[in-house]
């Protein structure tokens, strides 16, 4: 992974349901498709 470091990331269970149901419903392959879009 050149160039990239990995992060950890904590979220409440609540806004980490929402990021799995937008993922659920294809608005973003993977919770880590909506990290890198979100930021």
């Amino acid at each position: 992974m050149k160039g990239q470091e990995k992060i950890t990331l904590n979220l409440n269970a609540i806004d980490l349901a929402k990021v799995d149901y937008l993922s659920e419903q294809g608005f973003y392959s993977s919770r880590s498709d909506f990290i890198r879009t979100a930021i």
